[in-house]
Order: structure tokens, then sequence, then C-alpha cells
């Protein structure tokens, strides 16, 4: 006979579970109609749950909105990425940051779609999207000083240089859908780096 401990386990795991449920109907569907446009009845629907159980886990479908972007936020996995990003020279390292950016991208691509759609219209949305973007474009930053402060680059606006390349990759993976992307990000770096980077034996 199970005891108390393990049944309220396993209520807590089913509660877990229901909750990604609702979670992953309401991105799809606020990626896809709009944040507006998607009634709660809609998102139960496709979680398969009862209208009801949207409020017993988020308090108002605003609430529901906050929590996609903050849970499902792709600097959630931006940031262990670049810490395992090998650091030996900038171009090397631009290159594996494009190509995993990228990938990460498609990834989440509906988060992507809900970010771009609603960031005009949703004051949280953009809050967010700006933390974001503004985070991830100042980790490669700090990356790329490192770069300059070894010798590797010449003095530059890291922060701009940053923010040039990693707009481009998003443009790229969300607009055009190249079908050699590593190509075009050799491309990118080619660009960044022209005229700053120094050779080994500079």
């Amino acid at each position: 006979m199970p005891n108390s401990t393990t049944m309220a386990g396993g209520r807590g795991s089913r509660s877990g579970a229901t909750r990604e449920k609702i979670l992953d109907a309401a991105l799809t569907l606020f990626a896809r109609n709009g944040f507006d446009a998607t009634a709660t009845k809609d998102i139960a629907e496709r979680a398969g749950v009862p209208n009801g159980l949207i409020f017993y886990h988020f308090s108002t479908k605003e609430e529901l909105l906050d929590t996609l972007v903050q849970e499902r936020s792709v600097l959630n996995d931006l940031a262990p990425l670049l810490e395992s990003i090998q650091r030996d020279d900038p171009r090397t390292m631009l290159e594996a940051i494009g190509r995993d950016f990228y990938t990460l991208l498609l990834k989440h691509r509906e988060m992507v779609q809900l970010l771009l759609r609603e960031m005009h219209s949703e004051r949280q949305i953009a809050r967010r999207f700006r933390e974001m973007r503004e985070t991830g474009i100042g980790m490669v930053a700090g990356l790329l000083d490192g770069h300059v402060k070894n010798g590797q680059l010449e003095p530059v606006d890291t922060l701009a240089l940053a923010r040039l390349f990693m707009s481009g990759v998003v443009l790229t993976a969300i607009a055009d859908r190249p079908d050699q992307p590593e190509e075009y990000i050799r491309a990118s770096v080619d660009i960044v780096l022209r005229g700053i980077e120094r050779s080994p034996d500079a």
C-alpha cells in the first residue's frame, strides 16, 4: 500500500506535468495567433485539461505569458552554451557561437516568434525581450573583451560588434533559413573581424 509521501509525490509529478502541458499549449497558440487572440479555453483544449486548471497554476493569462517567457527563455540555454565555448581565438569562438546560437534559435523558434510578435504590444514582453537581448549581447562582448586584452583583437567597441553579429544570426535563423548556415556564419565572422583581427605573430 503506497504511503502518504509516495502519494504526495505522485500528485506533485502529475501537477507538474499538467503545468508543462499548459505552457506548451500556450506557447504554440501565442506564437501562432497572438496573445490577445488566444483564449484560455483554447489553451486548455490544446493541452487536454479543464479550463479551470489553467487558473490553478496561473492566476491570470498575463501571468501565464510572463511565466512562459521566463521559463522558456532562449537565454536559459544560451548562458551555458557560451560558457562551454572554446575561446582560443576570436574566429573559432565566433563561428562556434554563431553555429550553436543558430541551432538554439531554431529549437526555440516558437518563443522567438512570440517575442517578435508581441514585443510592441505587451510591455512585459518588450521588457523581457530587451533583458534577454542585452544579456546575451553583453556575454558575447565580454568574451570578445578577453581577446582584446590578450592582443588577438585590436581595441574595438566589443558591445557594438557583438550586437551586429548576434542580430545577424537572429535575422538569418528567423527570416532567411539558408541551406548552408555555416557558410553564412563564416562569412559574417569574416565581416565583423575584418581589420581588427591580429595575426598570431604580429
